[in-house]
């Protein structure tokens, strides 16, 4: 139950209701105050009285409803701020995590932080986001490591190309930029190289091969924003030469104060020096093959000629008569000189190298050099200590050295000094690169200098040519240096000309080392009177050109020999058991048919086993000459020989052999 009573402010009641509270009531006093001139003055008093459960239950009801209110604008704060927090962090972070697992590629293989919940929530996109991070930190470091060993193996493969790169500014004809191989192509220092003048006239360097009609192609292309790609050759501030490939890209507008050219360039000099080595190789070598055929049927053609001389002048009592054939022998020896040096430059000449130490044979040659170059030129030999041996055949290293002798002469008409080396040398494998015709290793170095007028370089490229010369017409026959050029090659060796206008010329022999053998004995042998050992003797000759089988068999009859000729091999063995066994077969090694001149004689060893063989050619291209050597245990007879030629080789091989 609730009541009121209102008193003045004597304590008199001024409205009814029960005064007093009862128990388990409670009661609540409070003053009415009124304002007088803005001043609160209390006019009375009010009294509440109430039961205590309604007091309780009405408190409750407030305090609940004060709860509800709080939790339900808690909740709405709460709704509100995370649907702020989706917008403005969840989506965006999701949003992250998605690029960095584009970036990344390794969307399958993110780790989740083991403290998120299972069900997701912000916690698991944020530790997908930081796996996210850190994978795409471990793969960008990667890229970066491998970007820059990219770059180092890049940077390594252009220096061994010998490849550069530039930027120029076209307006200021000055390098913008320019890394060191290009400023070492363009003999520029690198520190200095944004400062050179790169004009290509009268600047750091000269542009050798660049025309009017270039320059406007060029302008043309670059105008349309063509790339160019070149070929220039270019003089460095040292003199020398050199071919370049070049890219120029165009960057801006053409004509504009900022147009550039990216510049991308490659040294080519070596390339093209060796492309043009190996033209001249192919060259030499289709002389060769040609020159060696003409040698071949040369050479009969001279032995026909120089045996019917021999025996005419043999024959002939007159004295006049005498000298017209001995002019003509003269001449025909001249031709056989020519066709020698003719094989030899097209390594067709047959060689019998032996083993030899040629400062030895330099030193046995002087006497024959002063006598050759006359008083006016100063001769110096040079040798090396522990002089290495080499395998050359002696007689034919002789005439190599007479010609380079003869030719230094010539060089020197008022006089100079003549110097022959003999040194120990070794050819390295970028020399070797350079010259694919030889091999790297060691070598003995024969070479001849003189301080003569020179060569340039034009004449140098062709000096070894046959019949390419400069002296006046009779005055050479262009041969010496190719003779040398093909006995080098031919014992596996190596030539090579260094001349310089007003200087004068050296011209160098590589001839290979060997190892482990004696040198033989290079003294002459005497022989006694051919014609007492030679007498009585049967051949059996085998020639199938009929003209040289009849000089052949009358030369040999001249020397007292008994004759038994054959056109063939398949004739002689035909003749085996009809003839008295013979003393000596001398055979030709081209012969017609399907049997050689050495498959004839090993046929006929099966029944002559003690007879011995001496084989005839012009040529080496047999079938007991390899690589141009003689086989070890042949002798041969290189084609035109001469009577005495012949009654020496005979004599050397019967003696060895007694008498049937």
């Amino acid at each position: 139950m609730t009541s009121s009573v209102v008193t003045d402010q004597m304590g008199v009641e001024v409205s009814a209701g029960t005064a007093s509270p009862e128990v388990g009531q409670i009661a609540v006093t409070r003053p009415l105050l009124h304002l007088r001139d803005g001043v609160p003055t209390t006019i009375g008093s009010l009294l509440l009285v109430t039961s205590t459960a309604q007091a309780k239950s009405a408190g409750l009801a407030d305090a609940l409803t004060l709860i509800a209110i709080s939790f339900a604008s808690v909740f709405l704060t709460m709704f509100a701020i995370l649907i702020l927090l989706n917008r403005r962090v969840v989506m965006p972070v999701l949003a992250i995590e998605k690029g960095l697992m584009r970036v990344t590629g390794t969307l399958h293989s993110f780790e989740v932080n083991e403290l998120a919940p299972s069900h997701g929530g912000m916690v698991l996109e944020l530790g997908t986001m930081a796996n996210a991070i850190r994978s795409m930190q471990s793969s960008l470091l990667k890229s970066q490591i491998d970007v820059q060993e990219k770059r180092a193996k890049l940077h390594h493969a252009a220096e061994i190309a010998k490849l550069g790169y530039g930027t120029v500014s076209v307006a200021q004809k000055r390098f913008t930029e320019c890394d060191a191989n290009l400023a070492q192509m363009l003999g520029l220092d690198p520190d200095d190289a944004l400062d050179a003048d790169i004009s290509g006239e009268s600047g750091d360097f000269q542009l050798l091969n660049h025309s009017v009609e270039n320059q406007n192609a060029f302008r043309h292309a670059f105008a349309m924003g063509n790339t160019v790609t070149e070929t220039i050759r270019l003089k460095l501030k040292n003199g020398e030469v050199r071919d370049h490939r070049v890219i120029l890209e165009p960057h801006g507008t053409f004509g504009a104060p900022d147009f550039q050219l990216k510049v991308v360039m490659l040294d080519i000099t070596d390339l093209r020096q060796s492309e043009e080595r190996a033209h001249q190789a192919e060259k030499l070598q289709t002389i060769g093959k040609m020159t060696g055929g003409v040698a071949y049927d040369f050479n009969n053609i001279l032995a026909i000629i120089s045996g019917n001389l021999e025996l005419i002048e043999g024959l002939s009592t007159n004295d006049e008569f005498k000298a017209m054939t001995q002019t003509a022998s003269d001449a025909v020896n001249r031709g056989a000189r020519v066709t020698h040096q003719l094989l030899a430059f097209a390594r067709k000449q047959p060689l019998s190298p032996v083993s030899l130490d040629a400062s030895h044979l330099m030193r046995d040659l002087r006497p024959i050099i002063k006598v050759s170059v006359g008083p006016n030129i100063e001769i110096e030999m040079i040798k090396d200590s522990g002089q290495w041996l080499t395998e050359v055949d002696p007689t034919q290293l002789e005439s190599c050295i007479l010609n380079l002798v003869m030719n230094a002469k010539d060089a020197m008409p008022d006089g100079g000094k003549l110097t022959l080396e003999v040194s120990n040398t070794r050819i390295d494998r970028d020399y070797a690169r350079l010259h694919n015709e030889v091999e790297a290793g060691q070598y003995v170095c024969i070479s001849v200098t003189d301080t003569g007028t020179g060569m340039p370089a034009n004449v140098v490229e062709k000096a070894f040519e046959p019949f390419f010369t400069t002296k006046e017409v009779g005055k050479g026959t262009g041969l010496g240096l190719s003779m040398v050029f093909g006995f080098a090659k031919q014992s596996r060796g190596h030539a090579k000309v260094y001349s310089e206008v007003g200087v004068g010329t050296t011209v160098k022999m590589y001839l290979p080392r060997v190892y482990g053998q004696q040198p033989a004995d290079l003294s002459p042998t005497k022989f006694r009177k051919l014609t007492d050992e030679l007498a009585g003797r049967r051949i059996l000759l085998i020639e199938d050109e009929a003209p040289l089988l009849a000089l052949y068999s009358s030369q040999l009859r001249s020397l007292g020999c008994i004759v038994e000729a054959a056109v063939s091999g398949h004739e002689a063995l035909a003749r085996v058991g009809k003839i008295p066994v013979p003393d000596l077969i001398l055979t030709d090694i081209i012969l017609p048919g399907n049997m050689s001149g050495k498959q004839a004689a090993d046929a006929l060893g099966v029944h002559y086993p003690n007879t011995p063989v001496v084989y005839m050619s012009g040529y080496t291209e047999n079938a007991i000459i390899h690589d141009g050597k003689l086989d070890p245990g042949n002798i041969m007879l290189q084609k035109p020989f001469t009577l005495t030629n012949l009654a020496a080789t005979l004599h050397e091989v019967l003696t060895a052999v007694p008498r049937k």
